[in-house]
């Protein structure tokens, strides 16, 4: 049943064993949020005139790693939320083998229903905590999304150099872990990156002009990677 003010209508509401979720729409804009700790955050938005754009910031900036590797063929992504990223890049990657882990599976029911959200012959959603994925299975993928959030900060095991080691080894030589650390709430970028060091070559950060949203993109060996990004980037300038 939808329920409405006067400023947005609940279209869904759910509790699971993770989050209190709310999918609501106000005007030309779907929203997915999480309630916690007497707080809301903001999972995911889509423009239901345009819904295949990518409408938050902080997903445009995860598409940073594309500038190294333009060409991903295999990708796992830690975190659904309403699956805009993935569905994003299924379409402009049609023949990407991507694995998504979402340890909720209201959020997984909910991405389907309200987002647009779909799995198919290359992308397979596995119910499962990132970290424990990451232990039980080793295919090596081109890049890894981290976009797992717990209210409003990434949950604290999925933010250690024991974990971004497994990372590493799931990913090819030259692989790229990309995380999102959300800008505001995250005091903790200094530490951050001491703790992406010490297992990538590289790490490289990534913020809009509000610094609302943050991203890394962490390249496990550079050896020039870099300088080839930036000469990709500037062959393609008008």
């Amino acid at each position: 049943m939808t329920t409405e003010t006067e400023q947005f209508k609940i279209l869904a509401r759910t509790r699971s064993s993770f989050n209190d979720i709310f999918v609501i729409e106000r005007e030309n804009l779907r929203e997915m949020w999480f309630q916690g700790d007497g707080r809301f955050y903001l999972q995911t938005r889509i423009d239901l005139d345009r819904p295949g754009d990518l409408a938050l910031i902080y997903t445009r900036l995860l598409l940073a790693p594309l500038l190294w590797n333009p060409n991903p063929s295999r990708i796992l992504m830690i975190g659904l939320g309403g699956g805009v990223l993935p569905r994003f890049l299924s379409e402009v990657y049609p023949d990407i083998g991507m694995d998504v882990v979402e340890v909720d599976p209201r959020v997984t029911e909910l991405a389907k229903r309200y987002f647009g959200f779909k799995e198919g012959p290359g992308v397979r959603v596995f119910e499962d905590d990132g970290r424990a994925f990451v232990k039980q299975r080793n295919p090596k993928y081109d890049m890894v999304f981290l976009d797992a959030f717990k209210g409003g900060s990434v949950p604290y095991h999925l933010k250690t150099a024991e974990f971004y080691r497994e990372i590493a080894q799931s990913l090819k030589e030259k692989g790229i872990l990309v995380t999102n650390l959300y800008g505001k709430s995250n005091a903790l970028k200094p530490r951050d990156r001491k703790t992406l060091e010490t297992v990538f070559q590289r790490v490289s950060f990534f913020e809009d002009a509000e610094r609302v949203a943050t991203v890394c993109v962490a390249i496990l060996k550079d050896e020039g990677a870099v300088s080839e990004a930036l000469g990709r980037y500037r062959s393609d300038l008008p």
